[in-house]
């Protein structure tokens, strides 16, 4: 399989745009599989992502963003590193949290010393069987969850007749909701810092009572990790993330214009991509994006 490559994804702003998406939609609209970072080095608040090289045309096309080829940030080294679990079952979505929460940018370049990161890696699944199981357990009267949960699936206990009570019928409806969402991504949402007070700041981005520290991440699991989205849990997992695109957006989306006027964000160029056309790379995923002057943007194929 073609590897993932990172970028540095610079941004800029970009007035005039009206009602174009925001960036983060646009990538989890087109690209199935990606590996985001956004990290506090010595100097600057940073954010990368790593994609298939096919996609790089449509980095080149967000609106917002400037991508520059580079080297991965920094991950390995952190005295504290940790994976992330969601508190309820997967199927269940996290909590919105609060809409006035600070951006993950503002959290590194205001409450974080020295370096951190908050890394999410994930891939794309149209459907997630463990949500539907999640369903399927609660309208039977079975225990949904944990081991009660894996004994009974493994001995098939009989179903329960008896109708679901308020929380379980609300359980089944919140999960429902979430296996209807615009997009599902299986994750693994891994957090570092140098020192305790930066790993706080980072997780204050998380909705409240939505994602727990699960593990310590080796520097193998972590290469792992960072190298593409996450496959299939293979025994249950019912606790790994699985997120809807909005779950996504409220803890770890790209920088708005607000975030560039407030934290140290190494500017992009937006003349880098404003004029003259643009040789598709082959198989490349194109997306109809107006360019930043109105114009819809003129493309060259190769022969």
């Amino acid at each position: 399989m073609t590897a993932l490559v990172w970028c540095e994804l610079r941004p800029y702003p970009a007035a005039g745009l009206g009602e174009h998406p925001d960036d983060l939609a646009v990538v989890v609209d087109h690209i199935p599989e990606f590996v985001l970072v956004a990290s506090r080095d010595s100097q600057r608040v940073r954010v990368h992502i790593r994609a298939r090289p096919a996609h790089l045309p449509l980095l080149e096309g967000l609106p917002r963003m400037e991508p520059v080829r580079s080297g991965p940030p920094r991950l390995e080294g952190f005295d504290l590193c940790h994976r992330y679990a969601t508190v309820r079952h997967c199927a269940l979505p996290i909590s919105p949290g609060d809409a006035t929460r600070p951006s993950i940018y503002r959290l590194l370049g205001d409450s974080v010393e020295g370096a951190a990161y908050l890394m999410v890696s994930a891939r794309r699944a149209t459907t997630d069987a463990r949500i539907s199981g999640y369903i399927r357990s609660l309208e039977r009267g079975r225990p949904p969850d944990g081991l009660a949960g894996a004994i009974s699936g493994i001995l098939g206990w009989p179903s329960s007749t008896a109708k679901p009570g308020p929380t379980r019928a609300l359980n089944i409806q919140m999960a429902r909701q979430k296996a209807a969402s615009r997009h599902l991504f299986r994750c693994e949402v891994v957090a570092a810092a140098e020192h305790p007070a930066g790993l706080e700041a980072v997780e204050a981005a998380f909705p409240s009572m939505s994602l727990r520290r699960s593990s310590g991440m080796t520097p193998g699991r972590l290469a792992a990790v960072s190298a593409r989205g996450p496959g299939r849990p293979w025994l249950g997992g019912s606790r790994d993330p699985v997120l809807s695109d909005t779950e996504l957006g409220s803890f770890m989306g790209l920088p708005n214009e607000a975030d560039m006027a407030a934290v140290p964000l190494e500017p992009g160029r937006m003349g880098a991509r404003s004029g003259g056309d643009r040789v598709d790379a082959p198989d490349a995923t194109t997306i109809d994006i107006e360019r930043p002057d109105g114009q819809p943007p003129s493309r060259r194929h190769n022969p």
